[in-house]
């Protein structure tokens, strides 16, 4: 099967589709087309560097993803709507994953990204950017152990998480951003960062369970906030 400059092997049954070694990109709306229907699994290269604006969009039979060793990015709403997604594991390579990439991966139920280094020597990521996991209604656990620079609006809004307890790798994190958690209805417990100091106000917007704030510090105390501050 060839789309583009890309020559890719598909199954008879068009169930597993592998592209081949040697592809650095892949183009914006790669699977746009029809042939991608009954897709389960993806087995990309180690040679991929990065992945096109919704490349992967809406395939809603895709289980299984093989990342690779060696992709840094993943562009907006690449992997949105793939509703038979429901685990992944990024390599340690990856420093940038985009805005809805993930969003509406309506089963998707746990996210691993171990530590790594890019291409550049970059041992972190630059951003998990705004929406990247919001309605995924089937999300309970999110380990991290890359340090993110920057987390967008509404990463985890609308998830299912009951108990969210920060990475370690966000402690250098000062403030939560807009919406980070918004509707999420099954929340009752989070663990902040050390460093935490701000608050956004609708940050936990929604979540009508949460019912305890805890910060990460030697006792593991209880937290006050004041319009979103915490004092």
């Amino acid at each position: 099967m060839k789309i583009g400059n890309i020559l890719m092997e598909c199954d008879p049954q068009g169930k597993k589709l592998v592209i081949p070694d040697g592809i650095t990109h892949i183009e914006e709306g790669l699977c746009d087309r029809e042939g991608f229907e009954e897709v389960e699994e993806l087995v990309l290269p180690d040679s991929l560097i990065k992945i096109g604006m919704e490349a992967f969009y809406g395939m809603e039979k895709l289980k299984s993803i093989d990342f690779g060793n060696g992709l840094e990015e993943i562009g907006d709403g690449a992997f949105a709507c793939c509703d038979g997604l429901k685990e992944i594991k990024l390599p340690g390579s990856i420093n940038w994953i985009g805005e809805s990439a993930f969003e509406n991966c309506l089963c998707l139920e746990r996210v691993y990204i171990p530590s790594g280094m890019s291409s550049d020597g970059t041992g972190y990521i630059g951003q998990i950017c705004e929406s990247a996991f919001r309605r995924c209604r089937s999300l309970v656990d999110f380990e991290c152990e890359k340090r993110v620079e920057d987390w967008g609006n509404e990463v985890f809004a609308s998830t299912a998480f009951e108990e969210f307890v920060c990475p370690d790798m966000m402690e250098r994190h000062i403030y939560l951003s807009e919406r980070i958690f918004e509707y999420c209805t099954k929340l009752k417990r989070i663990v902040l960062p050390r460093h935490l100091q701000e608050i956004e106000q609708d940050a936990f917007e929604g979540c009508k369970r949460l019912n305890e704030i805890v910060k990460k510090d030697e006792e593991w105390q209880e937290v006050e906030m004041e319009n979103g501050i915490l004092v």
